[in-house]
């Protein structure tokens, strides 16, 4: 890993060549496949799932609060699958430590909204959140030691050593505070009491005294009060850090080698990208698991609302020709829930992709990864009026070897949509290849 060059502002605010730290940049992506090829490589076996899936959950009234499982299953397949296709660039720990949280988020959230399990609820338990408490900041608290291990000797009491002191602090002031604000919208709702929402009962609150049996006084007897007050600490560090640097910083005039010094607000400012820089990607680090909690839920409440509309087709009557048809009454009823399934699915998308920009913070990794979700959405796009007539053509079957009455594959808004879609997409490939064809010619004969 090659040491990063300090900037101009960083020179002339004269930090000494031995004070600037190696670079916690990540190795460019090499050899990365294509996104066309990485969908055929893994496509057999999706398609398989995604038939499985289906029709355990849609043929499964019966299973209860286990029906959208296999439907939520696949999805984190999905995501799983996302993971383990970017990992190029990653060392070996730094992907099993992602994909781990990936895996916890996606497990924690399927016990807070589907509730598997009538005993243990993992996401009702305080010790859930301790440990993930305790894991965030052991890992945040483990990246800054190993980038101050790669610093070089002499850094002790320079203007660079409190710089780097006060963006390991600044760090873990809005690791602190953030998981506060976190715990105060599963609990106590303080924050949107104050701007007048009146949520439900708390979720859960996090009480030490009697998770580990201690006999501290508020606001230390809470998990979010006791982050509160470590976040009010580590910002008065980062405060006297920045007094330190103060007095430290050259008032003007010119350095031993002739270059103009910068002034105060000038050098405060470079210090500032600076702290960015390095509190940007221990925080992505050591948010992780808290980062792929917001897919992992928006893809558990996917899987319930295609449970939900399954179950309203299944509910109706009529001919087996309706099954195939979009304009049937019974399609026609269930436009609105069809077309609120899709947009889920669509904010599920998105959250991937918010998710993986804020936790890799590398711009290749993430196009990369937007190259990949436009490569499968176009793939679904184009398939998912055939996968749904074919999932009708089961449900026609079963009905006629009198194996089900039920219809939950019925044919509604989303086949519309993405029939619509396919066409339009096809449209635009067709022209864009007419115009590559007329302009070939042209291109010769001015040659």
């Amino acid at each position: 890993m090659q040491p990063r060059q300090p900037t101009p502002s960083t020179q002339s605010a004269q930090l000494s060549p031995q004070d600037a730290p190696p670079s916690a940049a990540r190795e460019p992506v090499v050899g990365t496949p294509h996104p066309q090829a990485v969908a055929r490589s893994y496509a057999p076996i999706l398609v398989f799932l995604a038939y499985t899936a289906s029709l355990i959950t849609g043929f499964g009234a019966g299973l209860g609060k286990w029906q959208p499982v296999p439907i939520f299953i696949f999805c984190a397949l999905l995501l799983l699958t996302l993971q383990e296709t970017i990992a190029a660039h990653r060392s070996h720990g730094r992907f099993v430590y992602i994909f781990l949280t990936s895996a916890f988020a996606i497990l924690f959230a399927g016990d807070a909204v589907f509730h598997p399990f009538a005993k243990g609820n993992v996401a009702l338990s305080s010790y859930t959140y301790l440990v993930i408490f305790a894991v965030v900041v052991s890992v945040y608290v483990w990246k800054v030691i190993t980038r101050r291990m790669q610093h070089p000797d002499g850094l002790r009491g320079s203007l660079r050593s409190y710089t780097i002191l006060a963006a390991d602090f600044t760090g873990l002031a809005l690791l602190f505070f953030g998981s506060a604000t976190l715990l105060d919208f599963l609990g106590p709702h303080t924050i949107l009491r104050f701007f007048g929402f009146h949520p439900g009962a708390p979720y859960i609150a996090v009480d030490l005294n009697t998770t580990l049996r201690l006999q501290l006084k508020p606001p230390l007897d809470t998990l979010q009060g006791a982050s509160s007050v470590a976040g009010l600490l580590a910002t008065a560090a980062v405060m006297l850090c920045f007094v330190i640097v103060g007095t430290l910083l050259p008032t003007g005039g010119q350095g031993a080698a002739g270059v103009p010094r910068l002034g105060f607000t000038e050098t405060l400012r470079a210090i500032w990208r600076d702290v960015r820089e390095q509190v940007s990607d221990a925080l992505g680090v050591a948010l992780a698991p808290l980062v792929w909690l917001v897919p992992s839920f928006a893809i558990a409440y996917f899987a319930q609302m295609v449970t939900e509309y399954l179950n309203r087709s299944a509910a109706t009557t009529g001919t087996i020709l309706d099954l195939f048809n979009p304009f049937s009454p019974i399609s026609r009823a269930s436009y609105g829930s069809g077309i609120a399934t899709l947009s889920l699915a669509i904010v599920a998308v998105a959250t991937v992709a918010l998710a993986v920009a804020v936790v890799e913070r590398d711009g290749e990794v993430v196009r990369y990864s937007l190259r990949l979700l436009r490569a499968a959405s176009r793939v679904v796009l184009q398939t998912w009026v055939i996968f749904v007539y074919s999932l009708a053509v089961i449900n026609a079957i079963a009905i006629l070897l009198d194996v089900t009455a039920l219809r939950p594959f019925q044919v509604g808004a989303p086949s519309l949509l993405s029939l619509i879609g396919a066409l339009l997409l096809y449209w635009r490939d067709t022209r864009q290849q007419r115009q590559s064809a007329a302009g070939a010619p042209a291109a010769t004969q001015v040659k």
